[in-house]
């Protein structure tokens, strides 16, 4: 994604941001997404979902970047990241469960 409704986004945290706003504020009403594929700039429509009166689009969006990978140190800090990750899988799907028992209305038409 490189720009919204003519405007370039820029990059980092503050363009995810700038466009998370964009949609929350803007349900049932198009958004022009600018995106760059193959070399080439696209401009494709994008309506967001009117979920509460706020704009959703289903998707994550998250700041690129380069992941550094190391070698664990000892035997303890990979048991240790193991079981911090682990925790993190469990807390989202735990997460998950909970927003499809108490919102099922919602995010039925969702699951397949």
């Amino acid at each position: 994604l490189i720009g919204l409704n003519g405007q370039p986004l820029g990059g980092g945290s503050t363009a995810v941001q700038t466009l998370v706003d964009a949609v929350k504020s803007s349900p049932s009403q198009e958004l022009q997404v600018e995106i760059k594929r193959q070399g080439e700039t696209l401009s494709v429509p994008m309506i967001p979902a009117d979920l509460g009166g706020s704009g959703r689009i289903g998707a994550q969006l998250q700041p690129a970047g380069v992941e550094n990978f190391r070698r664990p140190a000892n035997p303890l800090e990979v048991i240790s990241r193991a079981n911090r990750d682990f925790a993190a899988i469990w807390t989202r799907t735990i997460d998950g469960f909970w927003t499809l028992i108490t919102n099922f209305g919602e995010t039925a038409s969702q699951v397949s």
